[in-house]
């Protein structure tokens, strides 16, 4: 797991369990607007109450307010929207030569790394 070196008071997350076993520690670091955060954890807005938590957040600093129906789909379909908006508006191609990374275009267009599961049927 990777390590990051924190600015005292930007600390993101305090966790308290890890693999189901208890730790004292944290994770992550917001930007001092609280506005970007970067973290380790895999999986964080696969949880709905902070997934909703966050985009209220959000929301009501910008001074609109959601109603419930923009809660009722799944986050997949959400995650694969937007991996569709970066693929179409970032080189991709450019990306994975930086990263050392093999690369071919998927049958769906999408990009995937040559062989990535997730383009087997």
């Amino acid at each position: 797991m990777g390590r990051t070196a924190v600015i005292p008071g930007l600390q993101a997350l305090k966790l308290e369990e890890r693999s189901r076993k208890p730790v004292r520690g944290s994770d992550g670091c917001l930007d001092e607007e609280g506005l970007t955060l970067g973290t380790y954890v895999h999986g964080l807005f696969h949880n709905d109450e902070l997934r909703r938590a966050i985009l209220r957040f959000l929301a009501k600093r910008r001074g609109v307010e959601l109603g419930a129906d923009r809660f009722a789909g799944s986050p997949d379909t959400e995650f694969d929207k937007l991996a569709d908006f970066v693929s179409e508006h970032l080189d991709m191609e450019l990306i994975y030569r930086e990263a050392g990374l093999p690369w071919h275009s998927g049958a769906s267009g999408s990009p995937l790394p040559a062989g990535c599961p997730l383009g087997a049927d």
